[in-house]
């Protein structure tokens, strides 16, 4: 009597058991969460195009306003944000472009056109400027861009002859960036936008014309000036 007893009572135990949490013998080890800290979400990377007329503005003495002018290119590249608040996010890009301008040698109908060609990586401040559903975009920033081949090709009306590359243009230049962007909503999927787009080099592009004064009041040297659309599509 007593071993049956005791029987069914370790056989009640085991059973209350089996349907408890907290019993140590019944226990699973709980699976550990994945870290989500390192991980980088696709809806915050984007892919943009861009075609943009470029032109080297200088002073007259080095680029004679009805001597150049702008000559049309493009690139495409890579983006990623990150979300500070509400209205405001940092952008990250990586990106091709080509830069250029021409000179018009006028006595001897000849062109020489510069084609300049970068990696660029701008880091952009974007701001939402409207409380409104499909807000309008600001973004404006400094980038780094590296030259990696340069170019100078002659339109020969004459007898000059092609230059395979263009000298004295500095490696690196620090162009500042400004960009108005709205969402294109086809078919309701706000993943496209479109942006204005225009930047502008302070510092000069060329070791022998060189920015003497930031203020631009003595400037002798030759800058970038890009006007372009961007069309970028979010993930």
């Amino acid at each position: 009597m007593i071993k049956t007893f005791i029987l069914l009572l370790l056989i009640s135990s085991s059973s209350m058991c089996s349907g408890q949490d907290y019993c140590k013998y019944n226990k699973l080890k709980p699976k550990k969460a994945k870290s989500t800290k390192r991980k980088i979400n696709i809806n915050n990377i984007g892919i943009f195009i861009i075609i943009h007329g470029t032109d080297i503005a200088a002073p007259d003495a080095i680029f004679p306003k009805e001597g150049n002018g702008i000559i049309f290119t493009g690139g495409f590249g890579i983006s990623y944000k990150k979300q500070l608040s509400e209205k405001n996010h940092l952008r990250v890009e990586l990106s091709y472009l080509q830069k250029g301008s021409y000179y018009q040698y006028t006595p001897l109908s000849a062109k020489n056109i510069f084609r300049l060609n970068y990696f660029e990586i701008p880091l952009l401040w974007s701001h939402n400027l409207f409380d409104i559903e499909e807000p309008i975009i600001l973004e404006t920033g400094i980038a780094l861009s590296y030259l990696f081949f340069s170019s100078s090709q002659i339109a020969i009306y004459s007898n000059y002859i092609s230059d395979p590359q263009a000298q004295n243009f500095k490696s690196i230049d620090f162009p500042w960036i400004l960009n108005i962007k709205a969402p294109l909503n086809l078919n309701r999927t706000k993943n496209l936008e479109i942006g204005l787009r225009f930047s502008y080099s302070f510092l000069s592009i060329h070791k022998s014309y060189k920015t003497e004064s930031i203020s631009m009041r003595e400037d002798d040297g030759m800058h970038h000036m890009t006007y372009g659309i961007q069309l970028e599509y979010k993930f």
